[in-house]
């Protein structure tokens, strides 16, 4: 099976994570947890944070101690283990060629005395009740060598005896541990994910991955179902492991490889893989990274994401909660009835950076953010009239209030988040907000929205100098130090119209989406002239550096007859097409090359790709019989869409997903779109038994990222107790409402299953959808 040079098989193996979970909890405790895509929870145990069992603080304060060290044995173990992890309750060694797996629970138990004398007296006398997980890989090299990769700075010194000599100091710790050539052409490593303990195998160029086995101890008895799904059966409790599922991008489609689980043995597994293009990378599907609730005691929603260049996660959105988790704060309490929150959270997921408020006394909402190459945030919103103490700066384009019931304001928070480099007021005397934001290399902001004011600070220069109807969309561009607009116009129609996402392209050149209620909406070498009713989207690009009339390139309808209307919009690297996403009640939308071609029902999500000369080149349906909406896009280099909005819908259209079935109200959802617009690489449900969004309070937001690896970061709300969650920050919804974190991972470079165990519900985990079914 020769591969290219670059072209790696990753096989994801079990997981100990989930092993933890159900070998620590006695039989007795547990709650029966449903099949996947089971929604209901009959269970009042079960209410709470999502693998809450009874007991449930103890079990999340042992998880939480999971280990991201292994400790090289130097002599201080026996011999036969090369490297170990501890912590309270467990030991896990790693040998030449496998594992093992302790772990201890203290059972007390009661030792009653016949004496009634003796009854106050009663003793407890603590029993040590091992539990064990032996996995060895059948025929693998035992003279492999074992290495720490990435060596901490913490070592352990043990002292044990009245013999130096069988001291030991400075014994070195690392983050992973890998063993080269376990079997010929492929490797094992093994390090920690936070809470979970993972392995994955690398299959090399010319290797084979039917090669491994894995032999499970006497107390497990693997099964593989008839979907191909693999289950251990252990004593009372069933590990269901989804059927991985295999695939390779050609020329832009993803075709499936035949695949999966093979039962080699009684207790033996292997991995078969099928016929496939050798020249071409075979990957497994999308992987739930890293997902965390983000909230205090209040109501909290996250509406807009931005990632920079090392993988540092920026989120915006609104909080009403006084205890919303802080670091670093600039302004370290909530001023008003809700604030605007940002929050950095590093690459890893693990740590905030900083989390700070920014309000006034008002109600204020963060609606949009983006990131530049310094690491600076630009955050948009708007606040009430309570807010006129809202922190603006002197010098700034709009240093105070203007007017009306809220106002739109621009803020550029600086990289530590503990100051704020500038921040102003946009508006004037009627209703004005911002909703979308981006920033080019030079600082410069671009920022759209809706106004109702007649003395919007347009400039000189505008395409749009005077409001057209009730509510205008506008497009404003701030200079990088905040004290000037450099262009700034109206666009609009007799009606209804409002701006709502941004982008801009590498000349200068600016894009803008949006919904129009205006038979007279101006368009400009459109790709659809006629107005189409209700509401129609609408996209146009403006050329910021121009003046008047010939700043507008084109700008187009996009709608059929009934209420359509446009959310979020990307611009691919090569400035060739620009990516748009909303929501369409049409059933005459005007499609091309559909990945889906029929209407769904109620509301389905749109997308469609414009080229960036004004033509249309798709446009699709996305969605069941029930309500979607899309509220978010982003483009990867080789020009697929990741989308992201909300569903109702029971038969959403899922591909290769994370999560199976629907959750429940209304789930989140995040869908790859392929270049050609054709087809849906991946769809998946993301949400638990409440309501999810990944959109923010007002009509738009920007609530989803790539990094340079195409990992999508998503954020939004949620008022589930059971929100699946992966190596958390914050494992439990803290309030009604909560924000909501997520990356995904597109093509991981290993695969990683990740497993959530939700009682009396469903499990919902990443990596082709393992789940856990949980048997008192």
């Amino acid at each position: 099976m020769a591969l290219g040079l670059k072209q790696k098989i990753f096989v994801a193996c079990l997981v100990f994570s989930g092993l933890l979970g159900l070998y620590w909890s006695d039989p007795a405790t547990l709650v029966s947890a449903k099949h996947a895509g089971d929604s209901t929870n009959n269970h009042p145990e079960s209410a709470g944070a999502p693998g809450q069992l009874r007991g449930e603080s103890f079990l999340r304060e042992f998880t939480a101690k999971l280990p991201l060290s292994f400790e090289q044995n130097v002599g201080q173990l026996d011999n036969r283990a090369k490297f170990s992890a501890r912590g309270a309750g467990y030991n896990l060694f790693l040998t030449s060629t496998g594992a093992l797996l302790e772990l201890r629970k203290n059972n007390s138990r009661t030792n009653r005395k016949t004496s009634r004398a003796s009854r106050p007296n009663r003793q407890t006398e603590t029993e040590i009740l091992p539990a064990l997980l032996d996995l060895k890989l059948q025929g693998a090299n035992a003279n492999a060598i074992a290495k720490g990769v990435g060596e901490l700075p913490g070592h352990r010194n043990y002292f044990i005896g009245n013999d130096p000599a069988k001291w030991h100091t400075d014994v070195p710790t690392f983050r992973a541990v890998r063993y080269e050539e376990i079997y010929p052409g492929i490797s094992l490593t093994y390090y920690g994910n936070q809470q979970r303990l993972e392995y994955d195998f690398v299959i090399a160029p010319g290797a084979d991955p039917r090669t491994i086995r894995m032999t499970f101890g006497s107390g497990v008895r693997p099964q593989i179902s008839v979907e191909g799904d693999l289950v251990l059966h252990t004593a009372g409790r069933d590990v269901r492991q989804r059927k991985p599922v295999v695939y390779q991008e050609i020329d832009g489609q993803r075709h499936l490889v035949a695949g999966g689980f093979v039962l080699v043995a009684r207790q033996q597994v292997g991995f078969a893989v099928g016929a496939y293009d050798r020249t071409k990378p075979l990957v497994i599907d999308p992987t739930l990274v890293y997902s965390t609730y983000l909230g205090g005691s209040g109501n909290d929603l996250g509406s807009s994401i931005a990632v920079d260049s090392n993988n540092n996660i920026y989120v915006t959105g609104t909080t009403a909660s006084t205890n919303f988790p802080l670091q670093g704060a600039a302004f370290g309490a909530n001023a008003g009835l809700a604030d605007i929150f940002v929050t950095k959270i590093d690459a890893t997921g693990a740590n905030v950076v900083y989390s700070t408020y920014i309000g006034g006394s008002g109600g204020d909402r963060g609606d949009g953010i983006a990131v530049d190459s310094n690491g600076n945030a630009y955050v948009v919103g708007r606040i009430d009239s309570l807010s006129i103490n809202f922190p603006a700066t002197a010098g700034s384009f709009a240093s105070t209030y203007r007017g009306g019931d809220f106002d739109g304001v621009v803020f550029k928070l600086n990289a530590q988040g503990n100051a704020l480099a500038y921040s102003g007021f946009l508006g004037a005397e009627e209703n004005d907000s911002v909703e979308g934001v981006t920033v080019d290399s030079n600082g410069i902001a671009y920022v759209t929205g809706g106004t109702k004011s007649i003395g919007f600070p347009t400039t000189l220069n505008a395409y749009q100098p005077t409001r057209a109807g009730d509510t205008d969309a506008f497009l404003a561009k701030i200079n990088s130090a905040g004290s000037a607009l450099l262009y700034a116009t109206y666009l609009g129609g007799s009606g209804t119209d409002r701006g709502s996402g941004v982008a801009i392209d590498t000349n200068g050149n600016a894009y803008i989406t949006g919904f129009t209620s205006a038979s007279d909406f101006p368009t400009q070498n459109a790709f659809q002239n006629g107005f189409g009713g209700s509401f129609d989207a609408f996209v146009a690009k403006f050329d910021t550096n121009g003046s008047g009339a010939s700043s507008l390139i084109f700008c187009s309808y996009l709608g059929g007859t009934g209420d359509d209307k446009a959310y979020g919009l990307a611009i691919d690297n090569t400035a060739s097409n620009v990516y748009i996403v909303g929501q369409t009640s049409s059933n005459n939308f005007p499609l091309l090359n559909p990945a889906q071609p029929a209407f769904g029902g109620s509301f389905d999500a749109f997308i469609a790709k414009v080229s960036t000369t004004g033509t249309k080149i798709s446009a699709t349906y996305l969605g069941g019989t029930g309500d979607d909406r899309g509220t978010g896009i982003a483009v990867n280099s080789a020009g697929a869409a990741y989308v992201t909005g909300f569903t109702s819908s029971t038969n959403f259209p899922t591909v290769t997903p994370l999560q199976i079935a629907y959750g429940g109200s209304f789930d989140a959802f995040v869908t790859k779109l392929n270049a050609a617009g054709s087809g849906f690489d991946y769809s998946t449900y993301l949400g638990g038994s409440g309501v999810e969004s990944s959109t923010g309070a007002g009509t738009a937001s920007n609530p989803i990222a790539l990094d340079a690896s195409n990992n999508a970061y998503i954020t939004g709300y949620t008022t589930s107790t059971n929100f699946p969650t992966a190596s958390p920050l914050q494992a439990a919804n803290a309030g009604g409402q909560d924000a909501f974190v997520v990356k995904i991972a597109d093509v991981a470079p290993a695969a990683d299953y990740s497993i959530s165990i939700v009682p009396g519900s469903r499990t919902v985990v990443p990596g082709g959808g393992t789940t856990y079914t949980v048997t008192a």
